[in-house]
């Protein structure tokens, strides 16, 4: 280990602006460079002036070893970070696994609460990908229901279809907190859950056989083709 690390020149030093955190939860770093970093519990105490050693590629890339002022916190080879990396991307796919058993029932109800036009588009993404229901159904079925909310929020302000646009206009210009109650929307939305659910809400209302075909709501982050998303059905 101590060799490998010698010859290891794939490192970025940074100093330590300010430290927030303690001995028991970790410490959040700010450094020099704007960006911050987690240092977690243990023995070594990061300190403003000290300098972090951070391995790996940069910016961008996974931190594989942290050194606070030469001391180590943590450090794995290139060769190691890769056989962490899928032992983790493995425990939390059983940690998923096992929380979809746990919610199943729960997720069922809201399947079959949901519109015919929405039960379809997640059928859909079912048949493609045969993990779908445990890797992220609950994700999609929380965008699918949000998305019916607006919709009928936006349809009971309206006086007619040809109103819808400008209702829905006027909700899209509102602030997060007046959609929130406009629609009885959650108040969880990250900004990828709140903008695929306005899509879906407008498609329904406009356009239902849309709703099937728009894209995946986790496409952005993991592609269409692990979401088996519509996208990727061949013409």
């Amino acid at each position: 280990m101590r060799v490998k690390m010698k010859n290891d020149q794939e490192f970025t030093d940074h100093r330590i602006e300010s430290v927030d955190g303690s001995l028991e939860s970790g410490w959040s770093m700010q450094l020099d460079n704007g960006f911050s970093f987690w240092c977690p519990a243990g023995n070594i105490e990061p300190k403003p002036g000290d300098t972090a050693r951070l391995y790996g590629k940069g910016i961008g890339y996974v931190v594989r070893g942290l050194f606070i002022s030469g001391r180590e916190v943590f450090y794995r080879t290139p060769e190691q970070e890769e056989v962490h990396r899928k032992e983790e991307a493995e425990k939390a796919r059983q940690e998923r696994r096992y929380d979809f058993e746990k919610s199943r029932a729960s997720l069922d109800q809201k399947f079959d609460s949901l519109p015919q036009v929405f039960q379809g588009r997640i059928a859909g993404l079912r048949r493609r990908n045969a993990d779908f229901r445990w890797e992220y159904e609950s994700y999609e079925v929380f965008v699918c229901t949000e998305a019916v909310k607006i919709a009928d929020a936006v349809r009971g302000r309206a006086a007619s279809d040809d109103k819808l646009s400008p209702v829905f206009a006027e909700f899209r210009a509102m602030e997060y907190e007046q959609q929130v109650e406009f629609a009885a929307l959650s108040d969880g939305h990250s900004g990828n859950t709140f903008g695929i659910s306005c899509r879906l809400a407008w498609w329904y209302m406009t356009d239902p056989e849309n709703v099937a075909k728009e894209h995946g709501a986790l496409c952005p982050l993991v592609g269409c083709a692990e979401y088996g998303c519509f996208a990727t059905e061949k013409k």
